[in-house]
């Protein structure tokens, strides 16, 4: 029988023979985190999808990113990778007639919007850095061409000094010429005979009158109005004009056609 003092220091024995092979675990729970290098930071999806020169200076459409989430070092905000380092985004190249600016990165200017002859445009609020093309240019297929080389719209051809541009809104509103105090600016602009209505370029008898008007290409140039309805001129010696005119039974009133009897009365002095 062995005794109980032999069992006792033997199994003490065992114990510190086991503790002997355990390895301490010093994990502080970063093991995950590198050491990053100048102008880095970790980052829980780091290395997903990390912003480069290449999508500073590539003006096409933005791809959007379908890599797995991986954690790791990635630039710090204002730097982009370039051949495996961080460098300022305003230091990254621009092709040829682009440059560096600070809200380049979106809605560049596009030889859709010199087509398009002013139409507004929707940009999101958010400011990007990006390459974008120098002044006279327009993007075309990822590439700065000069605006007089980008496509018109039919009915349309580009001009070095073109003025206000005559729309239908014009034409509904008998508008036939209205002071342009605008500069000459380069652009696509309506042939003669067409008017902007949008971003086309129509025919004028293919506008849009206003409610309760048609069009005509010879309508007098002395029209029933709200003022003189109730003494209606007799005789025009003024040349017909074409435009938008008043329905029969309706008179001008400002740029709208209505009744008689809805004309703002005058008090009479």
């Amino acid at each position: 029988m062995v005794k109980p003092t032999y069992y006792l220091l033997g199994l003490a024995a065992v114990l510190i023979a086991m503790l002997g092979t355990i390895k301490c675990d010093d994990d502080d729970g970063n093991d995950d985190i590198e050491k990053c290098d100048e102008n880095m930071e970790f980052s829980p999806c780091g290395r997903s999808c990390q912003r480069t020169c290449q999508n500073i200076s590539n003006m096409g459409p933005t791809k959007s990113c379908t890599e797995e989430c991986q954690p790791g070092c990635s630039c710090v905000f204002g730097y982009v990778l370039q051949n495996g380092k961080c460098i300022p985004e305003k230091n990254c190249p621009c092709t040829e007639n682009a440059e560096y600016k600070e809200c380049g990165g979106v809605c560049r200017f596009t030889c859709e919007d010199v087509a398009n002859m002013g139409a507004p445009k929707i940009c999101p609020m958010i400011c990007t850095g990006g390459c974008a093309c120098k002044d006279g240019y327009a993007l075309q297929s990822g590439k700065c061409i000069p605006q007089k080389e980008c496509p018109c719209k039919e009915n349309a051809q580009y001009n070095d000094c073109g003025t206000c541009r005559r729309t239908c809104e014009d034409v509904a509103n008998n508008v036939t010429e209205k002071p342009c105090t605008k500069d000459c600016k380069d652009g696509c602009f309506c042939n003669k005979g067409y008017v902007l209505n949008s971003t086309e370029c129509v025919l004028e008898k293919e506008c849009p009158c206003n409610n309760h008007a048609h069009y005509e290409t010879c309508g007098t140039a002395c029209p029933i109005t709200c003022d003189n309805h109730l003494n209606p001129p007799k005789s025009c010696i003024e040349p017909c004009v074409l435009g938008c005119f008043c329905d029969k039974g309706y008179v001008k009133s400002g740029n709208t056609c209505v009744r008689p009897e809805q004309c703002p009365r005058t008090i009479s002095s």
